[in-house]
């Protein structure tokens, strides 16, 4: 998943953009002069910066897509947790079915 600020629509990454040390390069789209900028996934903070000066009010689209792929990600672990306690249910089950067999077999033996 990229960066919110990367996917809000107010940069541009431009084709053939990755180079040989993982840099991105994006320009903005919102500017006439179509700033360029060189930048990783990790550090994104010279893009924000470029923003909160130039445009201060195209903020909310950032915040609203940081909010939209939280939740993305919420879902996706609330998901996995709900996996998790199937599987480990039926795990259970099966381990209780084959516990209650096996004394069936051993009070049959018995008798």
């Amino acid at each position: 998943m990229l960066p919110a600020i990367l996917e809000c629509g107010i940069f541009k990454i431009r084709d053939g953009a990755v180079s040989t040390n993982n840099r991105l390069f994006v320009e903005c789209c919102e500017c006439t002069k179509r700033p360029q900028y060189r930048v990783t996934l990790a550090q994104t903070g010279n893009l924000y910066r470029h923003v909160m000066t130039h445009h201060p009010d195209l903020k909310y689209k950032i915040k609203l897509k940081k909010f939209e792929q939280h939740c993305i990600r919420k879902e996706q672990r609330n998901e996995k947790m709900k996996q998790a306690k199937k599987q480990k249910y039926h795990e259970k089950k099966k381990k209780e079915k084959e516990m209650a067999e096996e004394k069936m077999k051993e009070e049959e033996e018995e008798e």
